[in-house]
Formats: structure tokens, C-alpha cells, sequence
């Protein structure tokens, strides 16, 4: 049995995601890849799946609110992930639904946004929002989607809102993530002691992350064995 690969862009997400498949069967549980954050890293994760034998791939982990309509922790199953140039990947149609009906609330019809660079005020994502019609934002999930499509593999996407549209990121926020995904504190520190003005939205910020991964960890089990296979019997 081939396994389901999870690709994240944070350290914190592949643990979590670690920790829900450890119950099952050494057979069934997926390859987690933490790739770091950006279309870079998530390039480079790619090659490291082009040497395994998978069954399909799933963008899971954290995104940006573009739709005031949704608040923090949400979890989207996306319909396809929409590019800044018009490209569109579908996420494979079957799996999504299996996967919508195993959560423990039906989660909003959607459509996710991939972007090459991070967006950090609320103007950017008012514009993404009225021009590409998206309701989230993440800067994986575009290449990890064209990865699996050239490939001919099952494409999945499960996102948790840890920003609204209403907040922005401060560039302490950005600092503090490594290329690996971890988080750096002491760059944190050091961006706040030179401007102190971003307390409010860095505290802001970690409110939201931390309903985004209390969402993460409590993703039921039905749903984690949805999310680990790519066969389904209607």
C-alpha cells in the first residue's frame, strides 16, 4: 500500500499531524514533509517525494483569511487553489468530499490562493479577495498542486484560518520563521525591541495561530483515515 504524502510549511504542523496518524498501522500512515515556508521550500520538498512511492498528496497547515466571513481556526477543504497567474488546480473531487463529509462540521465551499510571497496587510488581501474571488491564502499550496497534476496524483488541501482578513502580520511574526519552519524567538525579541508597535498585532497574531492548531489537533479520526487514502468506494 502506497502512503498519502502531507506536505507542511511549518515545523509545529508536521508534529501535530504526527502526532494524529501515530494510532495507525505502520502500512497506513502518511510521509510528512515539513518543507519550511514559500513556493521554494515546497519546490524542494516535491523532489524529496519524486524519490517515494506515494498514492497522492495533501497541502495541509496554516492560511491567511481573505474572506472577512471567516474566522480564526476555520478549517477549509478547498476546490482548487488559484495562482496570481490565473492557473487553476482542482483538488481531486472525490477525496475533498470524503474528507468535507468526515470533519465534525461541514466546512465552507472555498477556494485557496497561492502566492510566491507573503501577504501581510489587510489592503493585499481585500484585492485578492475581490480579483481572484479566493477565500484564503497559503504560498505552498500552488506548487505543491502542479507537482501532483503533471504527476497524474490525487491532490488534497485541508487549511486553517491563523490569520483573519481583518489582521496583519508584522514583520516580527516574519522573522521569527526559519527557512525550516521552525520558530525563532530570540528574531522575534529583536524585532519588537527596535519597534514595539507591533505588540498588539503580534499578540493578535499568536491568538489566532493558537485556534488555528487547537482546530489542527482536533481534526477527528474519521477524517485522518480519509485524509491517508486515495481509494474510495461509493
Amino acid at each position: 500500500m502506497k502512503p498519502v504524502a502531507f506536505i507542511t510549511g511549518m515545523q509545529r504542523e508536521a508534529q501535530c499531524l504526527d502526532a494524529l496518524t501515530r494510532y495507525l498501522p505502520a502500512d497506513q500512515r502518511p510521509y510528512i514533509q515539513c518543507a519550511g515556508p514559500g513556493p521554494e521550500r515546497a519546490a524542494i520538498a516535491c523532489e524529496h517525494i519524486e524519490k517515494r512511492f506515494i498514492s497522492g498528496i495533501a497541502s495541509i497547515g496554516f492560511a491567511g483569511g481573505l474572506d472577512p466571513a471567516l474566522a480564526a481556526g476555520t478549517i477549509l477543504v478547498p476546490s482548487a487553489v488559484i495562482s496570481d497567474q490565473n492557473q487553476l488546480i482542482e483538488t481531486d473531487s472525490k477525496w475533498q468530499a470524503h474528507l468535507a463529509a468526515a470533519l465534525s462540521s461541514k466546512p465552507p465551499t472555498t477556494l485557496q490562493m497561492g502566492v510566491d510571497t507573503a501577504i501581510t496587510n489587510v489592503t493585499e488581501k481585500e484585492m485578492l479577495f475581490q480579483e481572484y474571488k479566493a477565500h484564503a491564502v497559503d504560498m505552498e499550496s500552488h506548487i505543491i498542486g502542479k507537482f501532483a497534476k503533471e504527476r497524474g496524483l490525487p491532490f488534497i488541501l485541508i487549511r486553517v484560518v491563523a490569520d483573519t482578513a481583518k489582521d496583519a502580520i508584522p514583520k516580527a511574526a516574519l522573522a521569527g520563521l526559519s527557512n525550516t519552519g521552525s520558530i525563532l524567538p530570540f528574531q522575534v525579541i529583536r524585532q519588537l525591541i527596535s519597534n514595539p508597535t507591533q505588540i498588539p498585532a503580534l499578540f493578535q497574531l499568536v491568538r489566532d495561530s493558537k485556534a488555528a492548531i487547537n482546530s489542527l489537533k482536533t481534526i477527528p479520526r474519521t477524517a485522518i483515515e480519509v485524509l491517508c487514502r486515495t481509494k474510495f468506494v461509493d
